[in-house]
């Protein structure tokens, strides 16, 4: 059956049309002029439903008929050419490539020339859909600073790093590298065959979750954690559950029905990051990265950074791994498998913790209770820091700021 675009709500659609309100028995002039308020009030409602209704209808209805993929909705579908991961890096670098289970990690690992190998090492574990280029003003000043050796690297299935779409038995990777052990097992993996024997890790937004859940697994690896921006569970007042509307729940029920299927599966995150990718093109990150950030930094006067330059930077970096095999698959697969758990014993957790909190971030009220729950544990050390007018990405939106805290914390608990 072939729908006309109708259907697909690209004209209004004959329901939610209403006529002109018939004219009222009395002649009064009050009453004339409620009424007409009255079905403009209605009119506005139906106008706003449609308005916030129609794009996520899109978004689940055309990834399932294919033939609508034509004319605006095909050019959302990205074409680049497959370029391997290794061309993508810049020669003469930090950045290279280990192999564990047969999945290439992407990583970079900076040596400060004050390295002090008894120091544990500061891991660094970005957030969904971003790479270790988030880490790209902290990784060699916060080394530095600390005597210590620095490691950034790319999680499955983002950035330059492989993103395997086979696992179990007969595969040389036995467990799935999606669901939250599965991130940690591989993360532990990857640690060990580049040597580090003892670490503080430092994990943004989702990037937290598998920090703690590495710290779980192997405690005895994990002298202390920076928890950035958490996307953690904390009480149940804050569970995505308990905030999220009844259109948005239906909305992720629908869309993991979709992405339950391989081919809608794969069309539907190509979609949603085509609509990402051109959303910031015409509107931006959403926030200003800081200068800081730039690889220019230090050869420009910070003046001559323009806030176009900056934009630029970043979103050549974010968009850099859709150039890589795989993308897409790896995408599904991670969205399939990845859930945030409700609720976590947190007593458990004996290292010392910095929660790192950006003042407007829409997660930081979540955060300042995490912060709580982490002061009940007994003897344990817990420090906390709010970025003032800073959003969900401390370490690009106040890198200077952030740098500092985590310096700070880490020569108070580990410098003798």
């Amino acid at each position: 059956m072939r729908l006309s675009r109708r259907c697909l709500g690209q004209q209004n659609h004959p329901r939610l049309l209403l006529t002109s309100p018939p004219s009222p028995r009395t002649t009064g002039v009050v009453v004339h002029s409620k009424r007409e308020k009255e079905f403009d009030l209605v009119q506005r409602i139906l106008e706003q439903t449609r308005r916030d209704s129609l794009p996520w209808v899109q978004d689940l209805v055309l990834p399932i008929l294919p033939d609508f993929l034509n004319g605006s909705d095909a050019s959302l579908v990205p074409s680049d050419p497959v370029i391997p991961s290794e061309s993508l890096v810049e020669d003469g670098g930090d950045c290279r490539f280990e192999t564990v289970y047969g999945v290439r990690i992407h990583y970079r690992d900076v040596i400060p020339d004050n390295w002090d190998p008894s120091l544990p090492v500061i891991v660094k574990l970005h957030g969904y859909n971003a790479s270790l280029f988030s880490w790209r003003g902290t990784c060699e000043y916060i080394a530095q600073a600390t005597g210590a050796r620095v490691i950034a690297f790319d999680r499955p299935p983002f950035g330059l790093s492989d993103r395997p779409i086979e696992w179990g038995d007969g595969c040389e990777l036995p467990f799935n590298p999606y669901e939250i052990d599965g991130t940690a097992r591989l993360a532990r993996a990857f640690l060990e065959r580049v040597g580090v024997e003892t670490c503080v890790l430092v994990g943004h937004s989702a990037g937290a979750l598998t920090a703690l859940f590495l710290s779980e697994i192997d405690p005895t690896l994990v002298d202390g954690l920076v928890f950035v921006a958490p996307a953690l569970p904390s009480r149940k007042e804050y569970s995505f559950q308990n905030r999220a509307t009844f259109g948005t729940q239906l909305r992720i029920v629908l869309s993991r029905a979709i992405m339950s299927m391989d081919e809608p599966g794969l069309r539907f995150v190509r979609r949603m990051i085509a609509k990402q990718k051109n959303s910031i093109l015409e509107n931006g990150l959403g926030y200003r990265p800081h200068p800081a950030t730039s690889a220019r930094y230090g050869e420009l006067d910070e003046s001559n950074l323009s806030e176009e330059m900056l934009l630029q930077e970043a979103i050549d970096g974010y968009f850099l791994p859709l150039k890589t095999a795989n993308w897409d698959m790896g995408a599904l697969l991670n969205l399939r498998s990845f859930t945030i758990p409700m609720q976590y014993d947190y007593s458990k957790v004996q290292q010392p913790i910095l929660v790192a909190l950006g003042e407007t971030d829409p997660l930081t009220p979540s955060g300042k209770c995490l912060v709580e729950i982490l002061e009940e544990r007994s003897g344990c050390v817990t420090e906390s820091k709010v970025f003032d007018n800073c959003g969900h990405i401390p370490m690009e939106e106040c890198p200077i700021e952030f740098n500092k805290a985590l310096i700070d914390f880490y020569q108070s608990q580990f410098r003798v």
